[in-house]
């Protein structure tokens, strides 16, 4: 991925937390004569320097099928075009045009395929109650009826990833000047997006 210095985010764990507030990815992988993609929830997991990452898809999947154990997970975050016309100083220097701001993360590693019941369970049980958790009465795997969750079951593959390399990039108009960048934000705060908020933080 081009990562230019001024919108390149080294920090790993900067990384890691962003994952973590946004797990839905692209998948991406080889499927022999072209490029596919699958779009799927993802966990992430830490020990040391070692990243993984934990999910499921359909059996009937391409993924699962595919000859190949190389894959990417892009995740993405807040973005939104950005109007020269926000920009303070568009009338004494018109040399200004419209950009595009946003925050993605890539996750390069290798894929294995896991069909075993009890380590699929377990995969499903920690998504819901990760993303049930803070509802006032949270959802839990075992509400549903055991023969209909075996079912389920049969019918998912789960995938771990381990990671070899995190890449971000974080493009929020560090390369102008601060009062430009206050005055973008403010004009996305207007439009009601998160992106102010996010280019507030850096």
């Amino acid at each position: 991925m081009h990562l230019p210095d001024q919108f390149a985010e080294y920090d790993q764990q900067v990384l890691i937390e962003f994952i973590r507030k946004q797990p839905f990815a692209s998948l991406v992988h080889n499927a022999g004569d072209f490029l596919d993609a699958c779009q799927v929830p993802l966990l992430m997991f830490t020990e040391g320097e070692r990243v993984v990452l934990q999910g499921h898809v359909s059996r009937r999947n391409p993924i699962f099928r595919a000859n190949t154990n190389s894959v990417l997970a892009i995740f993405s975050g807040q973005n939104h075009y950005i109007s020269p016309g926000w920009y303070p100083h568009k009338s004494s220097d018109p040399k200004v045009v419209p950009t595009w701001n946003y925050q993605l993360v890539k996750a390069h590693g290798t894929i294995r395929c896991i069909d075993d019941p009890v380590w699929k369970r377990h995969n499903i049980e920690q998504l819901t109650d990760t993303h049930e958790s803070g509802f006032e009465n949270p959802w839990k795997v075992s509400d549903a009826p055991q023969d209909f969750i075996n079912r389920l079951l049969a019918a998912i593959v789960g995938i771990e990833i381990q990671v070899t390399k995190l890449e971000g990039i974080f493009k929020l108009s560090q390369n102008q000047a601060d009062k430009t960048q206050r005055a973008v934000a403010a004009e996305l705060q207007k439009l009601g997006s998160p992106l102010a908020r996010e280019m507030r933080r850096k």
